[in-house]
């Protein structure tokens, strides 16, 4: 008897974990609770910040970051220490109360298309498209496109990564075109050396596995930073 309600026990919990899904409606602010931030993944971002915000700031230049899906403010935090002030957009109240008193952060449905009036040199969504349900997707990245004046950074698990609520994972291709459509193209030689950084600094494994910089392109689709950082060097 003991060992059937041990096995029923388990059953349910198995069956509540698939069910507090979006997938069947669940409200982003349910699903990810205090504990979401506190474990997992979330032990390594610190130092992953950290190793961004310095790459960033050496590569890059911004003066200005939208952070879309903040989590509990680890990036706005490392980005504030270097001068580079942010504001953060995180899904759960519980993520946006963890960030704390030290830098900007506000609840909000990421599945809803952001506005802001102006935009920001750099816009980073690291680890939330896949948290996304698919009928959003392109909701996502158009407001991360349409909220970046120079750089995105960009990373989401690809089909096969384990996680929870993750209902959107997708090959490479699927984003990039997404972002074409948004006026935004990888910058390969961008993102192979935040990789390489990252993969040097042993930073959490999205960012040396599936990390993208972007950049918005002209009307000839060449890449707009890129022709001024050539520009300068002449």
């Amino acid at each position: 008897m003991n060992v059937l309600v041990r096995k029923l026990r388990s059953g349910l919990t198995r069956l509540r974990s698939v069910a507090m899904s979006q997938r069947f409606g669940v409200p982003p602010e349910r699903i990810y609770r205090d504990s979401f931030y506190r474990d997992g993944g979330f032990s390594e971002t610190e130092h992953s910040a950290n190793v961004i915000a310095h790459w960033a700031a050496g590569q890059l230049m911004p003066e200005s970051l939208l952070d879309l899906g903040c989590g509990a403010g680890h990036y706005l935090r490392a980005f504030q220490q270097l001068g580079i002030n942010g504001f953060g957009l995180e899904a759960s109240p519980e993520g946006v109360a963890l960030a704390g008193l030290a830098v900007t952060a506000l609840s909000f449905d990421l599945r809803r298309p952001v506005y802001f009036n102006r935009q920001f040199d750099l816009v980073i969504c690291v680890e939330v498209a896949e948290h996304i349900p698919l009928r959003f997707s392109r909701n996502l990245v158009a407001s991360i496109a349409r909220n970046a004046g120079r750089h995105v950074l960009f990373t989401a698990a690809p089909p096969g990564t384990p996680g929870v609520d993750h209902i959107n994972c997708q090959r490479p291709g699927f984003w990039h075109a997404l972002f074409g459509e948004s006026g935004f193209r990888v910058s390969d030689d961008l993102t192979d050396n935040l990789r390489e950084t990252c993969k040097r600094a042993n930073t959490a494994a999205w960012w040396f596995g599936w990390s993208w910089c972007l950049e918005p392109i002209d009307r000839e689709g060449r890449l707009v930073q890129r022709a001024a950082r050539e520009n300068k060097g002449q």
